[in-house]
């Protein structure tokens, strides 16, 4: 493998220094220069001073593979023993700024590590040991020796091509199109995600672009990889591209038609997966609603709100469709506004005895829950129905059961929004629950109703809260013995002052 390398002051030639100031003493890392196909002869190869080397200096070192092997065992134990010491210590000792600078020396190392890795994956791909041991290609070989994903396996042999150059069969050499990439590698201030974003991008800018125009990419990639991590760094590469190369995409491709939305079959845990590919425009209308109503609501000063980030996404867009529906904003099916229908047994719905076992059907999701059922049954319509022994419907009732308009207003003269405490979501994004759920009993009175958004609704029927009316008829919650080992009531005074 061609390598061309840029001598920096303080690195000698048999290694670079490492040094975790007052934790470890220093340890010799290796930076190869050469290497020796024993298969070829003990053939010589040369290494080729980068632009900015060391005086511009190419060295040829001709060492026999026996003795570069067993250096490379020397050095490999030497930083498998370093490293042991590095568990060992006793880091609870160390000062925070101690524990922050030792964080960073380790990254940089373990960052460093992989301009070997990428040395190594060049060379075995210039050798052409792939197409010796007949697997598909190097990056196959990677995969299979290392244990990596192929991708990882294209990613470095890649960087090992823009940063070390390659050497063709007629023996002409292609010089490094990103020179100084692996010198940022080798010093740690790049990773390998940096790498594969510097790599892809710089890979996709046309030939036919000028050589100052490559050169200020070149840098302006190299340069911002140290100061961003990689998802930060893409999107400088995404502006690139769109600069460098503005026709990149035919003017006619729009990116609407090719995106698509699946939603799968309900799994036996009663989740349901969905994947696909959103429109620009679609996935940004999508990201703004589900942020602004996905933020973190703390139970109370003391107690945050334990819901993970990914949880209260989801609970943001089963928001977002509940207010839609209920709104009626959506297209008309049949006639009839966009509504979730399910269909329960009245006995399982409105058990005489303690509630049991039994299922619902929904139109769309097939077997549901009891317990689904029932907290849809708060705010719903329900319709009776005669249904014959093969579930033919012979007689449909009429609506009954829930709240008027004007009982509705009076339950929101008198909370002002959701009731749970710390909640700040409106009147319009409510339902209207039963304290004493209607199919255990309970009136369909303002003073047996609370309104509750569609999150605390669904934390009210898990059954860890509970609510009752107090003397002057506002709604108190009885927290879990987790929450308040006291059990003490609490309100939501966030409407009042």
């Amino acid at each position: 493998m061609f390598e061309a390398r840029g001598m920096r002051p303080g690195v000698t030639g048999s290694g670079a220094a490492v040094t975790v100031s007052g934790v470890l003493p220093r340890a010799a890392v290796p930076v190869p220069r050469a290497a020796s196909d024993a298969a070829a002869g003990g053939r010589a190869v040369a290494g080729r001073a980068r632009a900015g080397g060391f005086a511009g200096e190419a060295r040829v070192a001709v060492t026999s593979a026996e003795s570069v092997a067993g250096r490379a065992s020397g050095q490999l134990a030497a930083i498998r023993d370093a490293l042991g010491v590095l568990r060992g210590l006793e880091l609870c000792r160390l000062s925070e700024p101690e524990v922050l600078e030792l964080a960073r020396g380790v990254e940089q190392t373990a960052r460093s590590m992989y301009g070997i890795q990428v040395r190594l994956a060049g060379e075995i791909a210039e050798r052409g040991i792939a197409a010796t041991l007949s697997v598909r290609s190097a990056a196959h070989l990677l995969r299979e020796t290392l244990t990596i994903t192929i991708g990882d396996a294209r990613a470095r042999i890649a960087a090992a091509a823009a940063g070390l150059g390659s050497e063709i069969p007629s023996g002409s050499v292609i010089e490094p199109s990103l020179p100084r990439l692996l010198d940022a590698v080798d010093a740690g201030t790049v990773s390998k995600e940096h790498c594969a974003v510097i790599t892809d991008c710089y890979g996709r800018i046309p030939d036919q672009i000028d050589d100052e125009t490559r050169e200020l990419c070149r840098d302006v990639l190299l340069e911002e990889a140290t100061r961003r991590d990689p998802t930060a760094l893409r999107h400088v590469a995404e502006h690139i591209e769109n600069i460098v190369i503005p026709d990149r995409l035919p003017r006619d491709t729009d990116p609407g038609p090719r995106a698509e939305l699946h939603i799968g079959v309900r799994r036996r845990d009663g989740l349901t997966p969905i994947r696909g590919l959103l429109a620009p425009l679609t996935a940004e209308q999508l990201t703004v609603a589900i942020e602004a109503l996905s933020a973190p609501h703390p139970i109370d000063e003391n107690t945050p709100d334990p819901r993970p980030a990914a949880l209260r996404r989801e609970q943001a867009l089963g928001e977002i469709l509940h207010r839609h529906l209920t709104a009626s904003a959506g297209p008309r099916d049949g006639g009839v506004r966009p509504q979730v229908v399910v269909t329960i047994a009245a006995d399982d719905l409105f058990p005489v005895d303690a509630p049991g076992g039994g299922s619902a059907w929904s139109d769309y999701g097939g077997v549901q829950s009891i317990s689904l059922a029932r907290m849809l049954a708060c705010d719903a319509a329900i319709i009776p129905q005669v249904l014959g022994t093969d579930s033919v419907v012979l007689d449909q009732g009429r609506t009954v059961r829930l709240f008027t308009a004007e009982q509705r207003r009076a339950i929101t003269t008198r909370d002002r929004g959701c009731a749970f405490p710390g909640c700040d979501i409106p009147p319009a994004w409510t339902d209207a629950h039963h304290i004493t759920w209607w199919s255990n009993g309970g009136t369909t009175d303002v003073s047996n109703g609370v309104l509750l958004c569609r999150r605390h609704h669904t934390e009210i029927h898990h059954g860890h809260w509970h609510i009752r009316t107090a003397a002057d008829g506002r709604p108190d919650f009885i927290p879990p013995a987790h929450i308040d080992p006291g059990r003490r009531p609490r309100r939501n005074n966030h409407f009042r002052i």
